[in-house]
C-alpha cells in the first residue's frame, strides 16, 4: 500500500502526534514498510504477517527493557484496531545511530572490538530478563510449563512446513526430530524463562559515538533458554570479522555459559537452519531456498555425527 503524506497525518492525527512535515524511507524496511517521520518518530506497519501479533510482542520487550542500560525505542503508539490502515502499526521513537553491520569497515579497529564486546554484554543483559511462561510472549496458546514442551513443539511445527513445502525427505525429517526427542537431557536445567530476542545481529544494533545507542527488532522475541539466541551467532558474528572474541568475551561477563552449550548450539542451529528453509521458500525465492536447504542438511549431519 502507498502511504502518502494525507494517510500518514490521518494516522498522527488520530494518535495526537501533530503535523506531518518530513517522511522518509528506512533502509532497512524490507520485510516490514518502516517510515522516518519528522527525524523523531519511526512508524512500523506489520504487512507481510499480519496475523502474527509481531508488534504486540516488540512493545512488550520494549517496556520489559526499559529501566536497564539496553538502550530500546519507546513505543508512542500501537494500533491493531485496523480503522485507519488494514494492518497492525506501532509509532516508536526514533533512535541515534547507524547500523554497526552497514558501517563496520568504516570503524577502526580498536572501535570494533569494544561496540563487539558491549553487543555481548548487552544480549547477556537481555537474557536477565525473566518472564513467568515458555513460549510465545503474547499468545497463551502457545506458552508452555517448560522449555522442553516449547521446543518440541517449535520442532513439530516446522517439520509441518517442510513437509507442506517438500523441502526434505521423510528420513531426514525423522532424524532431526528424533536428535531433539534423545537430547532432552540437554536443557533440563533450563528451568526459568528469560526473555531472547531471536533476531540479534550487527544490523539490528545501532552505535553513536562508539557506543551502541540501541537495539532493535524484538518483533519474534520469546521466552526461552538464553542459549537459544547463540543458535546462529558465529555466522553472525563472521559479519564483522575480528568480533567473535570480543563478544563472547562481552557475554560471559555477565553470564556464564552451560556446560552443555556445545552440544545445545549444535541442535538450536540445527533447528535455526531447518526453519530458515521454510522461510526461504515462502518468501526468498528458489535460489536461496536451495541454498538454505543444503546448509540445513548440513547442520543435520554435524549434528547426528557429535551425537552418534
Amino acid at each position: 500500500m502507498k502511504f502518502t503524506q494525507t494517510l500518514l497525518q490521518k494516522i498522527f492525527t488520530q494518535h495526537q502526534l501533530g503535523e506531518v512535515w518530513k517522511v522518509q524511507d528506512h533502509s532497512t524496511g524490507i520485510v516490514n514498510p518502516i517510515k522516518i517521520i519528522n527525524d523523531v518518530y519511526v512508524l512500523k506497519v506489520n504487512i507481510r504477517d499480519p496475523a502474527s501479533p509481531k508488534l504486540q510482542r516488540e512493545a512488550l520487550a520494549f517496556n520489559l527493557l526499559k529501566n536497564t542500560d539496553v538502550l530500546v525505542p519507546t513505543c508512542m503508539v500501537l494500533d491493531n484496531s485496523r480503522a485507519c490502515i488494514p494492518y497492525d502499526f506501532m509509532i516508536m521513537t526514533k533512535m541515534e545511530g547507524q547500523e554497526i553491520l552497514t558501517h563496520w569497515q568504516e570503524i577502526s579497529s580498536a572501535a570494533q572490538n569494544k561496540l563487539a564486546h558491549e553487543a555481548g554484554q548487552l544480549l547477556a543483559q537481555i537474557h536477565q530478563i525473566s518472564l513467568p511462561k515458555f513460549g510465545d510472549l503474547i499468545l497463551p496458546s502457545l506458552q508452555f510449563a517448560t522449555w522442553d514442551a516449547y521446543l518440541q513443539h517449535l520442532v513439530r511445527a516446522t517439520v509441518k512446513d517442510c513437509q507442506q513445502f517438500q523441502l526434505f525427505d521423510a528420513a531426514v525429517l525423522s532424524t532431526f526430530q528424533q536428535l531433539f526427542k534423545e537430547n532432552r537431557q540437554l536443557w533440563e536445567a533450563v528451568a526459568s524463562p528469560s526473555l531472547v530476542h531471536v533476531d540479534y545481529h550487527f544490523n539490528n544494533l545501532l552505535y553513536h559515538q562508539n557506543r551502541i545507542s540501541s537495539v532493535l527488532d524484538f518483533e519474534w522475541a520469546i521466552a526461552g533458554d538464553p542459549e537459544f539466541d547463540l543458535n546462529d551467532i558465529y555466522s553472525v558474528l563472521a559479519e564483522c570479522p575480528g568480533s567473535e572474541t570480543p563478544f563472547m568475551e562481552g557475554y560471559t561477563t555477565v553470564r556464564t555459559l552451560s556446560k552443555h552449550f556445545k552440544s545445545k548450539y549444535l541442535l538450536y542451529r540445527l533447528y535455526g537452519c531447518f526453519f530458515i528453509a521454510t522461510v526461504s521458500k515462502q518468501h526468498w525465492g528458489s535460489a536461496k531456498t536451495v541454498k538454505n536447504q543444503q546448509i540445513a542438511l548440513d547442520a543435520l549431519q554435524l549434528a547426528k555425527k557429535h551425537f552418534s
